[in-house]
């Protein structure tokens, strides 16, 4: 039986560890539902780092009440459409990133770091269903005070980080591919990643950071005039670092497999019995890499009428042409040929610090240049920060609700939302229900 969200009939639905339905009735009730034919429409939304159903929830709640808003001031014409919402619960976790918040102060293995070391190393319990996990994690809590004076203890750390990161891995192609965290020694490793990074570039009124990254190599005292915030540096940050690394390649190999193996069946279930009923799926962080996961899972049987992805967290790379190697991006069969029927939207901002964690990381370990840490230029960034690149995307703005789009059918479109979008989870406002509202009505 469904409940209501922000007036609209809602249907969770949640899946485990292993890409499988906690509850079977959920989509029983959907499919229930769609049977009566009550809504033309079913908005299928993915929320990405969240600890509990309860964030899941609140995002959710909040999104929504958004888009009846949007709804009841009737800007858009959808005359004779009606919705639903599916809600996707999967089991996710959250990137520590204290030290890229502006303004944040500067330091290198000071107690306060360890002590920063053992709580996210806690936090990591059930990151996976490893039965070695707990002990694993418990031995590095047991050599984090020793990090910075023994080489050993380091090395030790090190290998039972990158022994919980996943080796092969769904939904990966090279734009994101890093064989360095397994080919390099984990000296190698330590050194590369306890490379300090500054944020250089200025902060908005807010607190929103709206520039980028690069190394520092100048300043071993954890200080440097005219910077606003700060990323690693020194041995315990590198190690902070690393589980952070840990975490993204875990999130991202876990939800491509549940998007593919998990909702697409779901999804390809609902227009077998519901061939009519329009279908657009809505992403957030790793929850855009679920849902496009899906999609590209469905190309050639299930059609789908729109995707928007706001502040997604996976390559920039992931739906281009060519990104340099004389291959497409491993999500470009989404677009072409398209499993989407009407647009692909796609918000990005420099504001959103959080997409580019994982991205000046691998960056470290890959040598390349600092300066182009995070950013457009970047082997390694993210559609939230960037935009899909080298990928002929339309450039475009996240307007105010009383703008216009133009959207054509199966192209993609960057909207550039940093007057609107602080930060990486600052999705639920009048203009992001107005995009998507937007993108759907020609669908």
């Amino acid at each position: 039986m469904n409940t209501t969200l922000a007036d609209f009939p809602f249907f969770p639905i949640e899946f485990d560890l292993h890409a499988k339905q906690v509850n079977p009735a959920q989509q029983a009730a959907l499919l229930a539902y769609l049977g009566t034919a009550r809504s033309t429409d079913l908005f299928v939304i993915s929320h990405g780092w969240n600890n509990d159903m309860s964030d899941a929830s609140r995002l959710y709640q909040n999104f929504f009440t958004e888009v009846r808003k949007e709804l009841q001031a009737a800007r858009i014409d959808l005359t004779g459409r009606s919705f639903a919402v599916v809600g996707v619960f999967w089991p996710s976790k959250r990137f520590t990133d204290k030290d890229l918040i502006p303004g944040g102060a500067a330091s290198f293995d000071n107690p306060q770091e360890v002590l920063d070391l053992m709580e996210q190393l806690e936090s990591l319990r059930g990151l996976n269903d490893d039965p070695s996990l707990d002990a694993d994690l418990d031995r590095m809590k047991s050599l984090a005070p020793r990090l910075t004076d023994e080489s050993d203890a380091r090395d030790e750390f090190t290998e039972l980080a990158r022994k919980h990161v996943p080796r092969v891995s769904v939904n990966t192609g090279d734009e994101e591919a890093l064989p360095q965290l397994f080919d390099l020694s984990p000296s190698e490793i330590m050194d590369a990643l306890s490379v300090p990074v500054v944020y250089t570039g200025p902060v908005n009124d807010d607190g929103g950071a709206s520039g980028f990254l690069e190394s520092d190599t100048s300043s071993t005292d954890g200080g440097a005039a005219g910077l606003s915030g700060f990323f690693g540096g020194g041995v315990v940050n590198a190690a902070r670092n690393l589980l952070n690394l840990t975490t993204y390649y875990t999130m991202k190999n876990r939800a491509g497999e549940i998007g593919a193996n998990a909702l697409a069946p779901v999804l390809r279930t609902v227009h077998q019995q519901a061939p009519d009923t329009r279908i657009h799926l809505i992403g957030h962080s790793f929850g855009a890499r679920l849902v496009t996961a899906a999609a590209q899972a469905l190309v050639g049987n299930t059609p789908l009428n729109s995707m928007t992805l706001y502040q997604a967290a996976f390559s920039h790379y992931g739906f281009s042409g060519d990104f340099g190697k004389g291959k497409p991006g491993f999500f470009r069969n989404v677009v072409f040929p398209a499993s989407i029927q009407g647009p692909l939207s796609i918000t990005h901002t420099p504001n959103d610090l959080a997409v580019g964690i994982a991205y000046p990381i691998a960056s470290m370990l890959a040598g390349q240049n600092a300066s182009a840490f995070g950013d457009q230029n970047s082997q390694y960034g993210g559609l939230g920060r960037n935009g899909a690149q080298k990928s002929d995307a339309v450039i475009g703005t996240l307007q105010a609700t009383s703008g216009k789009y133009a959207f054509e059918q199966g192209r993609i479109y960057n909207f550039e939302a940093s007057a609107y979008i602080k930060e990486h989870s600052d999705i639920c406002h009048p203009e992001t229900a107005h995009l998507l509202l937007s993108a759907i009505a020609g669908k």
